[in-house]
């Protein structure tokens, strides 16, 4: 169970006996490299006239990738709105879809960023007990064996292995 859930069952305990509770926000649960890009995603709305405007649950995505049973996390930049009277197009988002940033406990209070690129879709499956990282991205992220004039979108299958997320599979999509 996710802390924010935890949280929010107390929190509701809490309401229902007449207490009156003052939590911190969920995201300062995260560990501090989610945050500083959290961070670094607002001042990149910022620097452009905007106002960054995203709810924890929908931006920050718990996972579990790495064999530690610690969580890992997924940062969908897409959930991200950047409002303001000259923003246009948000900063993280391109035909190529939105940034997505995989962040993986690599020890206790250690992570990696282990993935950072635009992908449209993405899903983490147990297959075997070991979780696999699927992604679908643009075409001109798959390598030279997959044709870039027979398919449009790019599948890429990776698992977590030494703190790093390793390709297990790349292929075409016409999707």
């Amino acid at each position: 169970m996710s802390t924010c859930v935890r949280r929010l069952g107390l929190i509701a305990i809490a309401a229902g006996l007449g207490v009156h509770v003052a939590l911190a926000e969920p995201a300062d649960a995260l560990p501090k490299p989610v945050i500083n890009d959290v961070k670094w995603l607002e001042q990149r709305c910022r620097d452009v006239g905007g106002e960054p405007q995203w709810k924890a649950e929908e931006l920050i995505k718990e996972i579990d990738l790495s064999p530690d049973s610690l969580p890992d996390y997924v940062i969908e930049t897409g959930a991200m709105d950047c409002e303001g009277p000259r923003t246009g197009r948000v900063p993280w988002t391109s035909s190529g879809g939105a940034q997505l940033i995989v962040w993986a406990s690599v020890g206790r209070n250690k992570w990696a960023k282990v993935f950072d690129a635009d992908a449209f879709i993405w899903n983490v499956i147990k297959h075997k007990s070991q979780p696999v990282f699927y992604v679908l991205q643009n075409i001109g992220y798959c390598g030279k064996r997959v044709s870039r004039t027979e398919f449009r979108r790019c599948a890429h299958e990776y698992v977590m292995l030494d703190g790093r997320l390793r390709q297990i599979r790349e292929a075409g999509s016409t999707d």
